[in-house]
């Protein structure tokens, strides 16, 4: 994204904490799966090797991006790595902004332009979301790790 901006974050897919678990935890189980079968056949191999492969898709999603948040003089830009789609909203159409805790559970994952009940959610990792209320159109609750400057920027208008 080229020009000048007010706010800008990054959000990679491997800091989620429960992905991040649930793929080191699967690992660790193929290891200790490997250890307990040790006969010497070739599916002990396997399971090393399926752990090993976990640990470094673990690695390598710590540097994949999942969402960027832009908010620049009139807009605020919602966009994915891979994919060509992105949301962009005009920082006029916003008629109230809030920050807010993302979810009471324990396990959230990963979601872009999710559509639930009368909210749209975007979020990678974080605990802290700001919640944006508009007149014409449902809400929008964004996770982020700096709530507080993202809702500067979303105010500044």
């Amino acid at each position: 994204m080229t020009g000048s901006y007010r706010y800008r974050e990054q959000q990679a897919l491997g800091r989620n904490m429960s992905s991040l678990f649930m793929r080191f935890f699967l690992a660790i189980f193929c290891v200790v799966l490997a250890m307990l079968t040790g006969d010497g056949l070739i599916g002990d191999n396997l399971l090393y090797i399926v752990a090993g492969f976990m640990v470094v898709v673990s690695v390598l999603l710590f540097f994949m991006d999942h969402l960027s948040i832009v908010v620049t003089d009139d807009e605020l830009i919602l966009s994915r790595t891979f994919r060509r789609n992105e949301v962009r909203i005009s920082l006029n159409e916003i008629k109230d902004a809030t920050v807010e805790s993302y979810s009471r559970y324990l396990i959230n994952y990963p979601s872009f332009n999710l559509h639930t009940g009368s909210e749209v959610r975007f979020y990678t990792f974080g605990k802290k979301a700001v919640r944006l209320t508009f007149n014409d159109r449902d809400d929008h609750v964004i996770g982020t790790n700096s709530p507080d400057e993202l809702l500067r920027a979303l105010l500044k208008h």
